[in-house]
């Protein structure tokens, strides 16, 4: 599961313009504008209270896979833009 979350830009706030997060079966992983990131075994930590970020990084390296597949998936086209084929 991809979330997506988009601030305006027009007002200066002390928080990021963009967060993505990407949810597996065990995993949460955030990721801001700002470049913070934030990784939780949900299995093991069902309350994100123990941020995984610095301590796992295999699951650290999973999660921006997971994170980078999700988004190509969903890019304008797959969210069913319109589009003209040629054949």
């Amino acid at each position: 599961m991809l979330i997506e979350d988009d601030i305006a830009t027009i007002t200066s706030r002390p928080f990021p313009a963009k967060t993505r997060t990407v949810i597996t079966e065990q995993y949460r992983y955030t990721r801001n504008s700002k470049g913070e990131e934030q990784l939780f075994d949900l299995g093991a930590d069902p309350d994100e209270m123990n941020d995984l970020k610095r301590v796992d990084a295999p699951a650290l390296a999973d999660m921006l896979e997971h994170l980078a597949d999700a988004l190509i998936a969903a890019d304008d086209a797959a969210r069913g833009a319109p589009f003209n084929r040629s054949y």
